[in-house]
């Protein structure tokens, strides 16, 4: 959103309102942090946010994608949404999600407070994004190779990611102190 964004100068951006909305190619998924008031084929049409949640709210898209619940009936939902190019990535194990709704158990452990209302790991399992992390404030955006899960025995590589960029909901961009 940042990217294409315009509006106007001298106005504090979490005072502006906008209402974002996305077309897709038919049969694609979207995940985002953005909570969705409407969606038609294609479309999405996001609830009302500031300027300065909307670009601090990826979106991710594809063809192939699954939702995972991270912390079934907690107090704010943690979803893992995984994209992948070949929808034989996206087959995760009972184990391997046990291990990722341990991440928010521990997280919980060790800050005591979610300050989100929500919050969404945006996870592309593809060759060309096979190494991104970038945090923000109610999702992250990830990118690892599509044998994540595939191939969870053989190795532990990439595994660190979700954990770090999690913690940056904490301690990253969000209200970051001044200078830092």
């Amino acid at each position: 959103w940042g990217q294409v964004l315009l509006y106007p100068a001298g106005y504090a951006v979490e005072r502006i309102e906008v209402d974002a909305s996305l077309r897709l190619p038919e049969g694609w998924q979207q995940a985002s942090a953005l909570r969705v008031a409407a969606q038609s084929g294609g479309s999405w049409r996001y609830r009302t946010v500031s300027v300065e949640t909307l670009v601090d709210s990826p979106v991710i898209a594809g063809r192939h994608m699954k939702r995972f619940d991270l912390d079934p009936g907690g107090r704010s939902a943690v979803a893992l949404n995984v994209f992948a190019s070949d929808p034989k990535h996206l087959d995760a194990s009972d184990e391997q999600i046990a291990a990722h709704r341990n991440l928010v158990t521990q997280a919980d452990r060790l800050f005591g407070a979610r300050h989100f209302a929500h919050y969404d790991f945006l996870l592309m399992l593809s060759e060309p994004m096979d190494y991104l992390g970038l945090e923000h404030h109610q999702s992250s955006e990830n990118g690892l190779k599509p044998g994540y899960f595939n191939d969870w025995a053989k190795t532990s590589w990439g595994r660190d990611l979700l954990p770090h960029e999690y913690t940056h909901s904490w301690n990253g961009k969000f209200r970051r102190p001044r200078e830092l």
